[in-house]
């Protein structure tokens, strides 16, 4: 799986490579986005930054729930985006009670969507490519947009509109879309975005549309940006939070 994962990266990144330069983002760019996003990008610093094309996350920590009511298990996860044509891909690896391996890698790329997992290296509990597979992974990708804003400037995102503490957009790439709601708080740092838009797998194999938040709930320095330290995923299931994801980021490598 990992083999795997090193492999769709290095094959994304072959696409760009030249592509990259020392170009910075405009005034006028940043002057077409909702207030929100204007803000956001002047308090972290991304304002005076050269254009982003892609990024790894680079996690310090992470843990993950696969039921609601269970201890979460420590995480292993790689992860890279890239932003001309949305692209996300990452590896987790964790034991399971203790003792059984597994591992998943959990991709969005060309308007299709591939959730895959295995035990120990063999059996395989999860091989999903649906449409809903593929609506979630990208779903997911809009709500990293500002932890790799380079995303916000694409074509396939649009925003809707704004209020006084939150932008709506939408995600729109060949035949899959989805749309948002991002919170901001008073100094203008992102930190919740919420969608009714992915699907949530029950154990009996049926997909439903639970609402889907992620909160940031700290930044910190790295160079002269803010970058987001603590995040966690979860679903509301009628009205009973399931936390299923949190991390903590060590570090952003842009344009890779």
């Amino acid at each position: 799986m990992l083999k795997l994962y090193n492999s769709e990266l290095n094959s994304e990144l072959n696409k760009y490579r030249g592509l990259y330069s020392s170009e910075t983002i405009s005034e006028e760019e940043l002057q077409k986005l909702p207030s929100h996003l204007q803000k956001y990008f002047k308090v972290t610093g991304y304002s005076q930054s050269i254009k982003i094309f892609n990024a790894e996350i680079v996690w310090k920590s992470s843990s993950i729930r696969f039921e609601a009511g269970k201890k979460p298990i420590p995480l292993k996860t790689l992860q890279f985006n890239s932003v001309v044509e949305p692209f996300r891909i990452a590896y987790m690896k964790a034991l399971l009670f203790g003792f059984i391996p597994f591992e998943g890698r959990d991709k969005s790329a060309e308007g299709f969507g591939h959730m895959y997992g295995k035990l120990a290296k063999i059996i395989t509990i999860f091989d999903a490519k649906d449409k809903e597979t593929a609506t979630s992974a990208l779903i997911t990708l809009f709500a990293e947009s500002l932890l790799v804003p380079g995303y916000v400037f694409q074509p396939y995102i649009k925003w809707l509109g704004e209020d006084k503490h939150s932008v709506t957009g939408k995600i729109n790439y060949k035949d899959l879309h989805a749309t948002g709601r991002f919170y901001f708080d008073d100094a203008g740092f992102f930190t919740h975005f919420e969608t009714n838009d992915r699907f949530y797998a029950s154990s009996k194999g049926k997909y439903y549309n639970y609402p889907w938040h992620v909160y940031i709930f700290n930044y910190k320095k790295q160079g002269d940006l803010y970058i987001p330290a603590k995040v966690s995923a979860e679903w509301d299931l009628e009205g009973k939070r399931f936390e299923y994801y949190t991390g903590e980021i060590e570090k952003i490598r842009f344009n890779i």
